[in-house]
């Protein structure tokens, strides 16, 4: 019977709990275990005349609830050590995301404007009804990852959403060229489901997803971060945190918009739209 230990890559789960993952061996060749990530080890390898006489049970552990390797049991005899290298598959399942808010549920969220865009252009209802699957299917990665998880987060998040990007219409902020250009944080103007602004803020969210082409400007978010940036901004102010100590809206609108009298009871409208949605 031969072991060996391979370490893990990062950012996945592990069995067994230490650095690296147990595989058992037959003839020098490794019994391939059904996995999604290639690893390499430095192991020592006892080559041993030997015959399989059955298979183990697949093992589970507590650990690890979807660990299902199978091991191979070997008879033995003479045995001579020597040192390899070889690859093998960690056998680890990806953790399932939850799906936590529905394209239908979604597209029911919307806001009345009393007016207030009617100078815009606006209508007297917006809605997230143009939304795709593939833009619901990021949301929820992004609600995922950010822990953005529970009724109250989700209300609070997607009520500040529909007002920034008037229910994913808007993916940029409005204004003309020249307009824009009067604004202190020009180039860098709002991007994504919330609007992300500011040099500094485009800067420390290039850094936190490793891509400096974030700082081409808004339409490069637009066109790759939408979802993610309203999420990185988001997790970086602990919203969560905020929410979970009963934040109102209004609260939460003063960190996302900054100084704010006229939005917030739009984005009020939303919050309770969203809570309605999701059955709350």
């Amino acid at each position: 019977m031969y072991y060996f230990y391979a370490p893990v890559a990062q950012g996945i789960e592990q069995w067994p709990p230490t650095p690296c993952a147990q595989v058992r061996f037959l003839s020098g060749v490794p019994e391939l275990i059904v996995g999604a990530v290639i690893v390499g080890c430095a192991f020592t390898l006892t080559s041993c005349s030997s015959k399989t006489v059955g298979k183990a049970p697949a093992q589970t552990s507590t650990s690890n609830p979807d660990y299902t390797g199978t091991t191979t049991q070997v008879a033995t005899s003479t045995c001579i050590s020597t040192q390899t290298t070889t690859t093998t598959t960690a056998n680890v399942k990806p953790k399932k995301e939850t799906q936590l808010i529905t394209k239908q549920q979604l597209s029911s969220v919307g806001y009345t404007d009393d007016g207030w865009r009617v100078s815009w252009g606006g209508m007297d209802w917006d809605s997230w009804s143009g939304i795709t699957d593939q833009s619901v299917s990021e949301l929820n990665q992004v609600l995922n990852k950010y822990e953005i998880n529970t009724t109250e987060r989700i209300a609070h998040f997607i009520g500040q959403c529909s007002i920034e990007s008037r229910c994913g219409s808007w993916l940029t902020e409005r204004g003309s060229e020249e307009y824009l250009k009067t604004m202190d944080y020009y180039p860098y103007y709002g991007a994504g489901y919330i609007q992300l602004t500011w040099d500094y803020n485009y800067r420390a969210f290039a850094q936190a997803m490793g891509d400096d082409k974030i700082m081409n400007g808004p339409q490069y978010i637009v066109d790759n971060y939408a979802w993610e940036a309203a999420g990185w901004f988001w997790d970086k102010n602990n919203i969560n945190a905020m929410v979970d100590s009963g934040a109102s809206v209004y609260d939460i609108t003063q960190v996302v918009r900054g100084y704010d009298e006229d939005t917030w009871k739009l984005r009020n409208q939303a919050y309770e739209e969203t809570k309605r949605a999701l059955g709350n």
